[in-house]
């Protein structure tokens, strides 16, 4: 009797976790929003970037004063990028004792969900600070996948707006 009630344990799990911890909703799209905005705002870029997929791909374009360029970043460049910027924000803020520690703002417009909940489309904003002042912001649109029962991202598209530089 144990046998058989351990392998209907083991045979429940395994389902959940091929079933429930493979997809997501909306409820859980927002979350990894909030930890990401969490998370940018401790500067450590180390964790952000475990949340992208190996096949991440971004492609860009950027607006900054009157030049524009566009750019397409596998994984590897991203990531080398968002901890490049985070270490210069992280000694501009302890610099000036936390008063020009930015702030980080993602607003969610759209989280198109795919048949079977395992594939997310979202659209939002994404808003960088410093004080009153915005630094920059990007329109995204990004692809998010669940693996493992952790949401990742695949990439996307975006246009960002930088303020304040030539």
């Amino acid at each position: 009797m144990k046998k058989i009630v351990l392998a209907v344990a083991l045979i429940a799990a395994a389902a959940w976790y091929f079933h429930f911890g493979r997809t997501m909703n909306e409820s859980s799209v927002r979350k990894f929003y909030g930890d990401q905005t969490l998370l940018l705002a401790e500067l450590d870029g180390e964790p952000l970037c475990k949340l992208m997929t190996d096949d991440y791909l971004v492609k860009d374009v950027s607006f900054n004063g009157s030049a524009t360029e566009r750019s397409e970043k596998r994984r590897e460049e991203a990531c080398a990028d968002i901890k490049q910027s985070l270490t210069v924000l992280g000694k501009l803020s302890n610099a000036s004792g936390g008063i020009l520690h930015p702030m980080f703002e993602q607003k969610i417009d759209s989280i198109e969900l795919s048949d079977g909940n395992k594939r997310a489309t979202v659209k939002g904003v994404s808003i960088g600070k410093i004080g009153d002042m915005t630094m920059v912001r990007s329109r995204f649109t990004e692809t998010l996948i669940r693996r493992n029962g952790k949401i990742l991202s695949q990439g996307g598209e975006s246009k960002t707006w930088v303020y304040g530089g030539e």
